[in-house]
This record gives C-alpha cells, structure tokens and sequence, in this order.
C-alpha cells in the first residue's frame, strides 16, 4: 500500500483483456484460466464496490477533492501481481505536475479486503491535492487515517504506543524502518481530526501547496503547513503534541475501540522514594517523539502522615526543547506538571494517599521540530 512517486504511463496491459466499469472506476483485469492474475468476474465488481464506498466517504461525505480523471473519466484500477515486493497495492501518478491523474494497481487476492483498496483511493485524492507532499510521512499515514473511518480493525498498531520513542515525521532514511513505520503514525492524524475535525488533512495540503508556489519549488513543506493549520486554530505544532502524547496514554474514543485500551512501550522505572533523596533517572528522547516512564510511588510508614503526603516530581528540560510532561496515576486521574522555561524544569508537587504503594505513569513529549537525543533528567519522592 504505497504512494510511488515515479511517473509512468499505465502498462499495455495485454493480459488484462476485461473491463468492468462502475460510477467512477474502470477496472482492468483478466479471469484467463492459468494467468497468476486471474480474478472472477464477480472479484472484479469487489473491487469497483469497495472503491466506490472509500470515494463516497473521502469526497461526498468528507468533502475532500474528486481524483483527476484520465481521457476514460473514470479512475483506472488495474488487477495484477506485478507490483513491488512486499506491496499489496500502489497508486501511481499517470501524467506529471503536482495534480496529476493516478491509477491504482492492486493484487488480485485482496478481492475480499476492501480496506486495501479504501487505502488506494485515498492515495488518489492526495495526487489530487498536492503530489511532493507524498514524499513525506504524511502519505501512508493519512491513508490509514482515512482507512481507520472504514475499516478500523485493518489499521496497524499507532506508533505512538508501539514505537515512541520514533519521530512522529518518521520516514524514508530518517529512522529505522521508516517505509513501512511511517503507516503506523495514522493516530496523529486521528487525534488531529477529533479535535479540530475532518478538514485539516485537506488544509495540509492545501497550505503545502500554497508554500511551494511561494518558494517556487516542489517540495513538502510538511511541518510550515503543518504549524500553520494549527496556529489558525488557536493552537501549536509543539502543544498539540504534547497533549497528543498525553492522549495516547489514556486512550479513549477518539482512538477508536480496537486500540484504546492499548497501553504504551514504556522506557523505565522512576522510583518515588519515601526519603529525602528520592529517585531519579535520564533519559533521552528525540524530537517529536515522546517516552513513558512507569512511576513507582512508596508506601509512607508513619500512618499519621501517609494520608496526606506529597508527591513531588522535577523534570530538568533540555534547552530549547519544548515539553510539557503529565502524570497518569492509576485510577483515571491526569496531571499536567507545572513548566518554567526560564527555570527550564516541570514541577509536580500534589497530595496523594501514600499508606500503601501506588504507581502511575509520566509521558514526557519532545515537543521540538528538530532537536534530538535530547537529556530530560527526572528526580521524584513522596512524603
């Protein structure tokens, strides 16, 4: 399921001697007893089906751009195996520039998996919207955010549980992996469209484009478009992560009910002793990534004071990084520490009942745009 870059006519297709035709969609295929990509006649209308649906959602419900139609009016999906290792489709561009027609190329045993072919056509829609900005992560991973609204069990694992430690604009030789983790960052997006709704994936590209007409280039321009969608909104690229790394800790509905109750990969212990020194650990995190740290809190031993003790958690932030940490504590309840840039440290200093041991968990977002391997040094004790 990729979005290929290279721009090239659609194959002659010889083999592929059928046609089926639906509203918006020209399938090409061949049901010739003994050629590898033989489908039924039946299988074919699978295909047309499930394009048509993800069209219906993405451009009449959703508002998003209709795909450019090639001479045939309709979009070409062409039913064959001869696609890159390890692909079950791909979405091609048919004619050069920054809004051209794209075609779809799928393999023919995904007749009964529509959400592959939802995937697809989304693709379709971003050639529509602004091509250079599928080189970035954002084009597997907007793909699967409109997949999830479909098909919300076919979706991966969100990176952001699985993987934090990973940017969030993880990509092509940008970190380990990054061609097929990229797919799994569709939860940003999710969270991005519970709160501000629907429309600001379209603005992404929309405002993508706008800045490579201003700089007379093609490139991505991903985080310009980005931080300029959220200032509109009254928000920031750096706070609109940190709530995001907050979010994806509690789960919830905007997640969706196969993932929210998921739990983060968690980097370590931080131990909240009972004692004047206290616990402490470091860590390193990159930018626009997040780790999770599970906190461990003492029993107090004085059962006159135990009811009534506090917890008291230090951050030391990086300089120049933009954090704001939260803890979650067993039970449901969420606290954001108290950040002074001037200081550069975030302070937690609440009252907890301490007469048994207790545990929660701390999210500490590395909220900058480029900054990485950063050193947050953690100091926590309770009494």
């Amino acid at each position: 399921m990729a979005a290929v870059l290279a721009v090239a006519a659609p194959p002659a297709g010889a083999a592929l001697d059928r046609f089926y035709s639906s509203t918006h969609y020209r399938v090409q295929y061949t049901t010739a007893a003994g050629d590898s990509d033989a489908i039924t006649n039946r299988a074919a209308i699978n295909f047309a089906n499930a394009a048509e649906r993800a069209r219906a959602l993405y451009v009449d419900s959703w508002g998003y751009p209709r795909p450019k139609l090639g001479r045939s009016g309709k979009t070409l999906i062409q039913v064959t195996n001869k696609l890159p290792r390890g692909a079950a489709g791909v979405t091609r561009p048919g004619s050069s520039g920054a809004q051209p027609v794209a075609y779809i190329q799928i393999k023919p045993r995904y007749a009964t998996r529509p959400h592959v072919m939802a995937h697809e056509v989304f693709h379709t829609i971003q050639y529509a919207m602004y091509r250079p900005l599928n080189r970035s992560f954002l084009s597997e991973a907007t793909a699967n955010w409109a997949t999830a609204a479909l098909y919300p069990t076919s979706v991966p694992r969100p990176l952001a549980l699985t993987r934090p430690e990973l940017p969030l604009d993880c990509n092509r030789g940008t970190c380990p992996n990054g061609s097929v983790l990229r797919y799994g960052q569709w939860a940003f997006f999710q969270y991005l469209s519970h709160r501000f709704g629907r429309r600001i994936v379209f603005e992404l590209y929309r405002r993508a484009a706008v800045a490579a007409v201003r700089a007379n280039d093609r490139n991505p321009h991903l985080i310009e478009a980005l931080s300029g969608a959220l200032r509109k909104r009254g928000a920031s690229l750096r706070g609109t992560f940190s709530r995001y790394a907050a979010a994806s800790l509690r789960g919830g509905a905007w997640i969706g009910a196969s993932f929210a109750a998921l739990k983060p990969k968690i980097a370590g212990t931080l131990n909240a002793k009972a004692n004047r020194r206290g616990g402490r650990k470091r860590v390193r995190i990159d930018h626009l990534a997040s780790a999770y740290l599970t906190v461990k809190i003492s029993a107090v031993s004085d059962r006159r004071r135990c009811a009534r003790a506090r917890l008291r958690i230090r951050v030391r932030l990086p300089r120049g990084v933009s954090s704001r940490p939260r803890l979650a504590l067993l039970g449901g309840s969420t606290f954001a520490l108290k950040v002074s840039k001037r200081r550069r440290r975030a302070t937690l200093n609440r009252r907890v009942n301490a007469c048994s041991a207790g545990a929660g968990t701390l999210v500490l977002p590395n909220a900058s745009i480029s900054r990485n391997n950063q050193r947050f040094r953690i100091r926590a004790r309770v009494g």
